[in-house]
């Protein structure tokens, strides 16, 4: 959750500085650009008003076509254009039939019988080299705004993060403090059972187990999220981890009249960890058989698909609404807060489930509509 946050920071403020920093390099790039084009369209101008310029650069760079009865009479003083290449800028210049333009950097003025062209090859030049400059500048202070967005996003959310852990150890200290005398009531709740059972008693003893079944949870959980030795991934066939934690449910579902079906594609090998993905396997089939309407079916697959490995477990039941699966991964969510209640059910299994997909850096998501319910695990291959 902190990483994302994090990352989330980032982008947002990166964003935000790619996007001015690319509109203040095209404003001052377009501005240079027209204040050439303007420029350029002077010195043709000028070259027609002062016939003998003074300007050495408007001299060099100067092509003059006057047109005879025999064509045009072409004057240049270039050593960079050969005859053939002013021939072809004048026909397209008379093909245009402008006054006043513009072919790549050659500027021209068209007076009928009488063409001036100037070459701005050299201010073109500059121009590019110096839009080139600004977009490698823009470039280095990006690369270094996103070194200090990432200095400033990790002291922002360090707050967040010390009190994140700190909430992580409180429910784990308190859930290790509470296991010990929740076990010491328990077990005396079941000898006292054996001498004298009653009412009462049968209440402290399902409250004692549901708490205790909490903890556990709570447990569980924090490990997964706190301690990298608990959730250590190795290469290993993952096919048969799936199978093996699948196999339980062969027979419960049988017990309970649905139809389970377990497609697994063969031999997938990646990094997990054993006991987690057996975990994860569990909670969503368990979940499942919870929420399958009568008769209905269960179904697990396993596969590849565009280097994604997919796990996915659907049930035919009630369908979870849209505003629901946005929730109904948080911890203690429930979607029917009486039935879970009543079934010792928390809004904890699929928090676990979550968290075993990012410790694995997968996604989970859920998808229910025509009373079909489908989970979805996506793992990287």
């Amino acid at each position: 959750m902190i990483d994302k946050l994090k990352r989330r920071i980032i982008l947002l403020l990166s964003s935000v500085i790619f996007v001015i920093g690319v509109v203040i390099v095209v404003t001052i790039n377009y501005n240079s650009y027209h204040n050439l084009e303007e420029s350029c369209n002077y010195q043709v101008e000028r070259s027609i008003l002062f016939n003998e310029s003074n300007d050495s650069n408007i001299d060099t760079n100067l092509i003059t076509c006057t047109r005879t009865e025999k064509g045009y009479t072409v004057y240049y003083n270039s050593t960079e254009l050969d005859l053939e290449e002013v021939e072809n800028l004048l026909i397209e210049i008379i093909n245009e039939n402008h006054r006043t333009g513009h072919i790549d950097h050659f500027y021209y003025l068209n007076l009928q019988n009488n063409i001036r062209i100037i070459d701005f090859e050299d201010l073109y030049t500059s121009f590019y080299k110096s839009l080139a400059f600004s977009i490698l500048i823009f470039v280095i202070i990006f690369i270094f705004s996103i070194y200090v967005i990432y200095l400033i996003a990790r002291w922002t959310v360090k707050p967040v993060e010390e009190a994140f852990q700190k909430q992580k150890m409180f429910i784990s200290d308190v859930s290790h403090e509470l296991k010990t005398p929740i076990a010491i009531i328990q077990t005396n709740t079941e000898l006292l059972q054996m001498y004298d059972s009653n009412k009462q008693l049968d209440y402290i003893a399902y409250e004692t187990g549901r708490m205790n079944t909490l903890i556990t949870k709570l447990l569980q959980l924090t490990r997964i999220e706190t301690n990298p030795a608990y959730s250590e991934l190795n290469m290993g066939n993952l096919s048969r981890v799936v199978e093996r934690a699948a196999m339980p449910f062969e027979s419960m579902t049988f017990e309970k009249g649905f139809k389970y079906e377990c497609q697994v594609e063969e031999n997938i090998q990646m990094k997990f960890n054993d006991g987690l993905i057996e975990q994860l396997v569990t909670i969503l089939l368990d979940n499942a058989l919870k929420h399958t309407k009568e008769n209905g079916k269960i179904n697990l697959t396993l596969s590849t698909h565009h280097h994604k490995v997919i796990l996915s477990v659907k049930d035919e039941g009630d369908e979870i609404s849209k505003e629901d699966q946005k929730k109904i991964f948080e911890r203690f969510y429930r979607v029917d807060q009486s039935r879970n209640r009543k079934d010792n059910r928390y809004g904890l299994g699929l928090s676990i489930a979550q968290s075993i997909m990012e410790v694995h850096e997968g996604t989970i998501e859920v998808n229910s509509e025509n009373g079909v319910t489908e989970f979805i695990c996506k793992f990287n291959h």
